[in-house]
């Protein structure tokens, strides 16, 4: 965009001039323009002549000695400066427009509202799109963090996981509405009569989006990798993964494992292209290449824009093309009732839990039993979700809600708080509480240090970034965690990454007692071949660290999709996302 400079030059102009009637003539001399721009007056006249060809201005020079020069203002300045900013978005600058609107928004108070709304409007909902040039149906929204890590073997955020499913593909695909686990990129497998020897065969003529067709090469190399990432618990039980030719592989296990073939679908397990992760290198966490029903086409701090993979090799996406503008999102509040009727609306409880985790492992009050039933007591959570409104749903008592039917919830009892707090040891240095430096996480955690301080507990606040928080030694120097957990459809899987996940902050903050209870019971329900049986090791789990107040459960997001009637086929995910694959219009 070229036009930032003329936009100050036409606001310092009509400011000067005062009094400037849109349309009418005012009197000026080519020497009050040259010092109201500080510049000669041959710049002046070449800003003139700019301002003139953008209509922005008809400038009528003085002809004569003493005759003034006549400027005509053509554009309100608040409007121009709105046209501009949609100029800047237009071209996919939404940051520089966000900047020009915030640079004069002292001089135009109300300009950055209109802005919000507009920008709204165009982005925060699902809007489809059809370019009747060319044919296509593009899908555009906004979300508000860049996708930093599209590599299946390091993504950690849920949209980051998200989009590694539209541009990734494992081996096996699981179906939830069937629990079961189909064929994928393997069309079949075999295994031995112990378990333990398995062999995938893997289909011919599929292609990566960069050309290259999979071979087994590609599967052994990807979990291998996985050893060197926070997800290698996941193929830890391999003892070896090996290429009897081009399109078959065999993995042999330590242990028969019952949930060896779900871990295979985990997104985590997608296959990449060996040879060109290896060529790219740390390039690959933005710009990956997989086999997956979208093609990566930009990934920046601006932009995240994918289209179909035309030569899938299941049934290709009837969408085109996804744009999806990185920058704040807005509220939905500030859309009038009647506005809002226009879009569809698709709403359901999240699969996730905020939590807070105290830290087992350090001396004080994060391991006292009395302070962790304290915080319990104290943290009404249906008055946190009343309080602070937002996306906040439902109160939950338990990561596995869903799936536990007697769950008793937590009650306030000030006798009990007060009692406890006489037996705790006098505070004398404030607890340590980390979590996420997003707006939620930031409410959540201003509320609780309220409610603590309340009843006397100190707590300092540490709002800090994704990469900060999952450092270990921010995990073992914090007190207490406030964090975010989804369970979905792979119920067993989910909560195993939550145990053993090196990024998980569980795993980190537990006991080494809790930790071996932990490990007995899921070396048990990965011999268990039914799910209701390896669903009640995980309640029993569960359960046990509940009692220690391992970590307490406060909601579950209700989250709402709001988009364009002509999109048909939007389901919400566990993740809280929608499969882009499905949609139609």
């Amino acid at each position: 965009m070229g036009h930032l400079h003329q936009v100050d030059h036409y606001l310092r102009l009509y400011n000067v001039i005062g009094h400037a009637v849109i349309g009418e003539k005012g009197e000026v001399t080519l020497n009050e323009i040259a010092e109201t721009l500080c510049c000669t007056q041959r710049n002046a006249q070449l800003i003139l002549h700019k301002l003139s060809s953008l209509h922005w201005i008809t400038w009528i020079p003085g002809r004569g000695r003493g005759n003034r020069s006549k400027i005509i203002f053509l554009r309100e300045p608040d409007e121009l400066l709105l046209s501009v900013a949609k100029e800047y978005v237009q071209v996919w600058d939404i940051q520089g427009a966000t900047a020009l609107v915030t640079n004069y928004s002292e001089s135009f108070p109300y300009i950055r509202e209109r802005f919000e709304m507009w920008l709204n409007s165009q982005w925060s909902m699902l809007k489809w799109e059809p370019n009747h040039l060319q044919g296509e149906n593009i899908l555009r929204f906004s979300y508000e963090k860049p996708f930093l890590h599209l590599d299946p073997a390091y993504g950690y955020l849920r949209s980051e996981c998200h989009i590694i499913k539209q541009l990734f593909d494992p081996l096996l695909i699981y179906h939830p509405e069937r629990n079961h686990v189909e064929p994928h990129l393997s069309h079949h497998w075999e295994r031995d009569s112990t378990g333990r020897s398995w062999r995938f065969y893997l289909r011919r003529g599929v292609r990566f989006h960069h050309g290259p067709f999979l071979v087994a090469e590609d599967v052994v190399y990807s979990l291998e990798r996985l050893e060197r990432s926070s997800y290698c618990w996941m193929t830890e039980n391999m003892a070896s993964v090996t290429a009897s030719d081009d399109y078959t592989v065999d993995i042999l296990l330590k242990d028969a494992d019952a949930l060896f073939l779900q871990i295979l679908s985990n997104e985590h397990l997608s296959i990449i292209p060996a040879h060109y992760c290896e060529e790219i290198g740390r390039d690959f966490f933005r710009f990956p290449m997989g086999t997956g029903p979208f093609k990566l086409l930009r990934n920046d701090h601006a932009m995240l824009v994918m289209e179909k993979f035309e030569v899938y090799f299941r049934e290709r996406a009837i969408l085109d093309r996804i744009e999806i503008s990185i920058h704040s999102v807005g509220n939905l509040q500030k859309y009038r009732e009647e506005d809002l009727q226009q879009w569809k609306v698709e709403a359901k409880t999240a699969s996730n839990v905020m939590m807070l985790l105290c830290n087992l492992n350090k001396p004080g009050y994060p391991s006292d039993p009395r302070f962790r039933e304290v915080l319990e007591l104290l943290l009404v959570r249906e008055k946190m979700i009343q309080e602070l409104g937002g996306d906040r749903g439902k109160v939950t008592e338990s990561i596995l809600a869903d799936h536990e039917k007697e769950l008793v919830k937590k009650r306030e009892c000030k006798e009990r708080i007060e009692e406890l707090l006489r037996q705790l040891p006098e505070q004398k240095i404030p607890l340590h509480l980390y979590t996420f430096d997003d707006r939620d996480h930031q409410e959540d955690a201003v509320w609780i240090q309220k409610q603590c301080a309340s009843v006397g507990i100190r707590i300092e606040l540490h709002l800090v970034s994704v990469a900060e928080l999952l450092k270990v030694e921010t995990m073992q120097f914090a007190d207490i965690i406030l964090d975010e957990t989804t369970i979905d459809d792979l119920v067993e899987v989910s909560m195993l990454e939550l145990f053993f996940n090196e990024n998980s902050f569980l795993k980190h903050l537990l006991s080494e007692e809790l930790k071996g209870f932990i490990q007995n019971r899921v070396t048990e329900l990965r011999q268990k071949e039914h799910h209701a049986l390896r669903l009640q090791q995980l309640i029993a789990i569960d359960q046990k660290l509940r009692e220690e107040r391992a970590y307490i459960s406060l909601y579950q997001n209700h989250i709402r999709t709001f988009s364009s009637a002509d999109v048909k086929g939007s389901s919400i995910n566990a993740q809280g996302w929608i499969d882009y694959r499905d949609l139609w219009m």
